[in-house]
């Protein structure tokens, strides 16, 4: 990470805006930079939705938008296209942005898209990656019906 994603990250690992990290914040980036290190983010994003969410809310409306994920997307290794591709699927409200149900609903899939794909051909790296997977299984499902 650069100086710039480093400041970033502090900032938004500091919850209580006091300009210091503490134990529960040092732990959320440690964790974070351990699932990077690892290529599990989207195991860790799954299993910990929730603070994933508050996390990349940067601006505390209850939605992830456009914008934020640019900003913060840089922690799991995703992208502003990969974003687009998330929302296409995922933002049932329409607004361009992802509301805590609707991020939850995407880590559900990406988790079951992961096991399905692991069963049939082997082990996903992104989670770009699962949901491009998933679009394909749901447009196979409706070219059956």
């Amino acid at each position: 990470m650069g100086k710039k994603h480093i400041m970033l990250t502090f900032d938004m690992l500091d919850w209580d805006a006091d300009g210091e990290i503490g134990f529960e914040e040092f732990y959320m980036m440690v964790c974070i930079l351990l699932s990077s290190e690892h290529d599990v983010e989207e195991t860790f994003i799954c299993h910990h939705f929730l603070p994933v969410f508050e996390l990349l809310d940067m601006d505390g409306s209850k939605t992830i938008n456009l914008k934020e994920f640019k900003a913060s997307g840089f922690l799991f290794n995703l992208k502003g296209s990969d974003f687009k591709k998330i929302l296409n699927l995922f933002d049932i409200t329409g607004d361009e942005c992802l509301n805590l149900s609707e991020f939850q609903k995407f880590t559900m899939m990406c988790m079951d898209a992961q096991k399905e794909f692991k069963r049939k051909r082997g082990k996903l790296h992104r989670l770009v990656d699962i949901c491009t997977y998933f679009a394909k299984e749901e447009d196979e499902l409706h070219l059956l019906d």
